[in-house]
């Protein structure tokens, strides 16, 4: 009886044991994941993490309007998130894992040390998305701009900073023609706003009062887009041909002058972006602007109507 006794009881003692064992083993799972003692382990837990971070980036790019989203990393995780276009990666102790996603961020890549929370932010302006290493807090007493007030009923004055790029641009707040350059609206990219007139600090002016750009940012500002806003940007211009293919009205104004009651304008540039009818013949005929270009004048088979079989013979050619 002792015997079968003590067996009985050795067999429970070892279920018992066996139980906190395994609670054990988890819980030393966890504190050694990313300790180098399991690599399979750690690549997965990475590749887990990416691809849930991927996915409410995408989430948030389909919702409609602005939105905010947090994603909260798995407790007692602690890795690197690089953000770069199209692909992210999440890294920890010389590991990493990364994966692909649909949304659009902003250009500069982000790169978010070991963050407990991430706020994914849409702007439906401009349909990118801001990240920040918190719960989508949003401050306007301060002077930290926070992305997830763009969700919000009032814009953060911080944000509209001066020659500051914190990636968002909130039309708001950031407005034509405050002489506050937001860097962050001053984009190659449609964004609702026009910094043109804020952002360009080096530029000539006319005798008629018109200014344009002296040397070349590589920005074009698609919000000026056939837009009169007194300042002609050269970046726009790329002898018809701009990256862009963006208009900007101004530059056909700049150095402007009367003749026989004609207005000119000659700047070394004949630009295309602003419109044109192709005729049978091979002839563009551009949209007519009260200018006559010179520069489109001296271009063969381009017709500047402004400008009449007169100064133009392209424009006797017929369409």
């Amino acid at each position: 009886m002792r015997r079968l006794g003590a067996i009985v009881i050795s067999e429970t003692v070892l279920v018992a044991f066996g139980i906190i064992i395994s609670f054990v083993l988890m819980g030393t799972m966890g504190s050694m994941l990313f300790s180098g003692q399991s690599e399979a382990a750690d690549i997965s837990a990475l590749a887990l993490v990416a691809k849930d971070i991927a996915l409410n980036l995408d989430s948030v790019a389909a919702e409609a309007g602005s939105v905010a989203m947090v994603y909260k990393v798995p407790k007692g995780m602690k890795v690197d998130v690089d953000v770069d276009y199209k692909r992210l990666k999440v890294s920890a102790d010389g590991k990493s894992y990364s994966a692909p996603f649909m949304a659009l961020t902003h250009t500069r890549p982000y790169t978010i040390d070991k963050p407990q929370y991430l706020c994914m932010v849409k702007n439906q302006d401009d349909m990118r998305i801001s990240l920040s290493k918190d719960k989508c807090v949003c401050y306007t007493a301060d002077k930290r701009c926070d992305p997830a007030c763009i969700v919000g009923p009032a814009c953060d004055p911080a944000c509209n900073a001066d020659g500051v790029e914190d990636r968002v641009c909130d039309r708001r707040c950031s407005k034509e023609g405050d002489r506050v350059c937001d860097m962050d609206c001053f984009t190659n990219e449609k964004d609702m706003v026009n910094e043109v007139r804020d952002c360009i600090d080096v530029f000539e002016t006319d005798d008629n009062g018109y200014k344009r750009s002296v040397s070349e940012d590589r920005i074009c500002d698609a919000d000026s887009h056939m837009v009169e806003d007194e300042m002609c940007d050269i970046d726009c211009m790329n002898n018809g041909t701009s990256s862009w293919g963006l208009c900007d009205v101004d530059c056909n104004k700049y150095g402007m002058y009367m003749e026989n009651g004609v207005y000119f304008s000659q700047d070394g540039f004949c630009d295309l972006d602003c419109g044109y009818v192709a005729g049978d013949n091979g002839v563009k005929m551009l949209y007519e602007d009260g200018v006559c270009d010179l520069d489109c004048a001296i271009v063969n088979n381009v017709c500047d109507p402004d400008c009449g079989e007169l100064y133009d013979m392209d424009c006797d050619m017929g369409f």
